[in-house]
């Protein structure tokens, strides 16, 4: 599998080249990005700040879920890590690599909520957080550049979407009753708990090579058998879920 632009795999390499002292920052900055974390702002936002906000959030960050899962599947591009061996894998992801998860649903849930507070320094922040998760995902190593750019595109997109929509939605669900709610935060809560599930397996990435086989160790690169090279005896990726 090669990537959509020629400069991305080595744009990956020279961000790498920080590893490993800046790769606890990325990793930090990268879970602000998990799927757990965006989808418990929701009920939050929804009782301690503002209904009609946290309505909206509620429904991009679900919608948003499902549109990354069905685009994935729909591309099912391979992660970087697993395609060339140069480089580092410094996370464990789950599932395709295109479009970024982390990039589209940070790019709706905080551009979506800039949009509502309406401040200045808001909008930087928010700005600020998008960048670091985006660049925190090349370079630990689990996505292309272009599936950056991409999840961004679909997280604007949403976002758009999101605020054509929210007032209607807003103004039919302002009449629930709490259990109504209830049921939505305990939908949510599955949802988070389907993805705490799902991060518990990652992707468990080996190589296959005749007679012996090696699993790759989280920071380097995999290293063909000693006294043979990959040219001599080509090694086969495969990628597994455990079930």
């Amino acid at each position: 599998m090669t990537p959509f632009w020629d400069w991305e795999v080595p744009f990956i390499l020279w961000l790498q080249q920080g590893h490993p002292a800046w790769t606890p920052f990325f990793r930090l900055l990268t879970a602000l990005g998990n799927e757990e974390l965006v989808l418990m702002l929701g009920p939050l936002v929804l009782w301690c700040i503002n209904k009609a906000w946290g309505t909206g959030v509620l429904l991009l960050l679900l919608g948003s879920q499902g549109v990354n899962t069905a685009l994935k599947e729909l591309f099912r591009v391979p992660r970087p890590f697993l395609t060339h061996p140069q480089i580092l894998q410094l996370d464990t992801p789950t599932g395709w690599s295109l479009p970024s998860g982390h990039a589209q649903n940070s790019t709706a849930l905080w551009m979506y909520l800039a949009s509502k507070v309406r401040r200045a320094w808001f909008w930087g922040v928010a700005v600020l957080l998008v960048v670091g998760i985006c660049l925190s995902r090349p370079y630990l190593g689990v996505h292309y550049p272009s599936d950056v750019i991409v999840g961004v595109a679909v997280g604007l997109a949403l976002w758009g979407l999101a605020l054509l929509l929210t007032p209607a939605v807003t103004a039919a669900t302002a009449r629930l009753r709490l259990g109504w709610w209830l049921a939505g935060v305990a939908a949510v809560g599955v949802r988070i708990s389907v993805c705490a599930r799902k991060t518990a397996r990652p992707l468990r990435i080996t190589e296959e090579i005749p007679g012996q086989v090696s699993s790759q160790p989280h920071g380097r690169p995999r290293q063909a058998r000693e006294g043979r090279s990959k040219r001599d005896e080509p090694a086969a990726i495969t990628v597994a879920w455990r079930h």
